[in-house]
């Protein structure tokens, strides 16, 4: 290949500023041809809802959907320009007056086996981007989501001092081998602390995701209904006909786990609410409210909340689970 159709081709594959008057005149009629269809389309819709064209204009332009970007690939040109700046050109700044011409000029004075060089270090840059995949190795895969949230941690916290933004942040496996995380800014670490009820978002979070990564590996069929009514199944053990539940995702050989406790008490206060319409159940003063009670809790295990049960009884809460039940008195 000769240098000119060489350089051709390398420019022709990072164009990524294309202009008008690169178009020949037949693309750019296409173009205005649709852009006239497009403006028809909205004046009769403008015409029908007795709105203004322009604002719908707005609308569209405002709510419409980001553009989908093509991932950039990696040149010969890119690997060079790296290993120039590190090399030749680390005694100067990038934006110093010449650097750029420099450094260019430095590439068009290679010789074709240098350039043909480069662009296969490319070439394979480019398939370690397309290779990145699920980490098997559960321990990898830990350290490599703890180093990404410290770097999301310093972002958020930037983030609030520089734009007066607080934020939280929830992570769940799609899997059973990693736990769930939580994260954010200072404050938004305090607000979760103190605010019970996006804690309990983890756990149907948790089955949901592992729901989704099932139906898209094709272990089981497609969520029926919408994202609304999965989770409602998800969260409502006492329907014979919503599998799988949070039950089937207690793990029973642990029973004094942290997940296990939230799951439980997820479930318990599931039950409460549907049974008997109740909001938080009363545990402190179970023994002297009289306006409720609950049906196959074990009988030698005292009601209490989960986490302060111990392991043995925690294990028959289990065992009875599915039985259990609130009504009124």
């Amino acid at each position: 290949m000769d240098r000119y159709n060489y350089m051709k081709r390398i420019d022709s594959d990072n164009n990524d500023n294309f202009k008008v008057a690169d178009l020949s005149p037949e693309v750019f009629e296409k173009i205005q041809l649709l852009q006239e269809k497009h403006d028809t389309e909205i004046e009769l819709l403008a015409s029908e809802l007795n709105l203004q064209s322009h604002f719908i204009k707005d609308i569209m332009k405002d709510y419409r959907a980001p553009a989908i970007k093509k991932p950039r690939k990696i040149s010969g040109f890119n690997v060079w320009q790296n290993n120039w700046w590190e090399n030749v050109g680390k005694s100067m700044q990038i934006l110093d007056s010449g650097a750029q011409q420099m450094c260019a000029s430095s590439w068009k004075e290679l010789n074709d086996d240098d350039c043909i060089h480069f662009e296969n270090e490319a070439k394979k840059l480019n398939n370690l981007k397309d290779n990145e995949s699920y980490i098997i190795n559960a321990k990898a895969r830990k350290t490599k989501l703890d180093k990404a949230i410290q770097e999301m941690r310093k972002m958020f916290r930037l983030l609030q001092v520089t734009c007066g933004m607080e934020f939280i942040a929830i992570t769940v496996s799609n899997n059973s081998e990693l736990r769930s995380h939580w994260f954010g800014s200072s404050i938004g670490e305090e607000f979760y602390h103190s605010y019970n009820i996006l804690n309990e978002a983890i756990i149907p979070f948790h089955c949901f995701s592992i729901l989704k990564k099932q139906e898209k590996d094709g272990v089981i069929k497609s969520i029926t209904g919408t994202s609304n009514n999965a989770l409602e199944n998800i969260m409502n053990p006492t329907n014979p006909e919503s599998t799988p539940t949070l039950l089937n995702y207690i793990n029973y050989a642990k029973p004094n786990s942290r997940e296990t406790r939230d799951k439980v008490r997820a479930i318990l206060r599931k039950k409460f609410d549907e049974d008997v319409q109740g909001g938080i159940i009363p545990y402190k003063n179970w023994k002297e409210q009289i306006l409720y009670k609950i049906v196959g809790w074990p009988s030698d295990v005292e009601f209490k909340d989960y986490a302060n049960l111990k392991s043995d009884e925690r294990s028959k809460v289990l065992e009875s689970l599915d039985n259990i039940k609130f009504g009124f008195q």
